[in-house]
Order: C-alpha cells, then structure tokens, then sequence
C-alpha cells in the first residue's frame, strides 16, 4: 500500500518524451501537479484511486480546467512509490514521495 497524501516527485515518458514534475496529492482528493521538464504546463484537479476485484488498481485524474479525465493503471506498489500508465503504456510516469 502507498501513502498518496502529500509530495511526489514523478518522472518518466509521455509519447516517447521524457518528462517530470511534482505532484501533490491532497486529503481532499484534490492535485496539483508542477510540471518541471518536458511537459511545460501545471494544472490541478481532483482525482479518485480505485481497485477491482482482480486486485488491480488504477488512478483517475479530473482536470479542473479542461474537465478532461485521464486514468491510469497502477502498478509496482511499494510504501514510498508507484508506477503508473495508461492502456497502450504511451504514458509511463514513476512516482517517488519527496521526503
């Protein structure tokens, strides 16, 4: 299990493009992310984790701007990180929580 609440450092691909940031994920399922390389926009919204009965679990982020939502299949789940990607792993991103 991880701990979702707080900082994390995320770095990986998107598209074949190397990219990186800070999340920040806050108790009231709300995000902000910073984006740090690559990707050069910074957006906020909310999002839901949820699992199903096979035991996998995925990540669903609501753009507060747009209203686009984007869901990820996490995997690789350890106390301080996981590993996140969509279906056709054209996004791949790592994230670390920041000490």
């Amino acid at each position: 299990m991880v701990t979702l609440f707080g900082a994390c450092r995320w770095s990986g691909t998107v598209n074949g493009s190397p990219e990186s940031g800070v999340f920040t994920f806050k108790n009231d399922c709300k995000y902000e992310n910073v984006a740090k390389s690559g990707i050069t926009t910074n957006d906020e919204g909310s999002f839901l984790v949820s699992s199903s009965p096979s035991g996998s679990h995925s990540i669903t982020f609501i753009n507060k701007v747009t209203g686009k939502t984007h869901t990820y299949d996490i995997s690789s789940i350890s106390e301080n990180s996981f590993h996140a990607s969509n279906e056709d792993y054209s996004v791949n991103l790592d994230f670390i929580r920041a000490s």
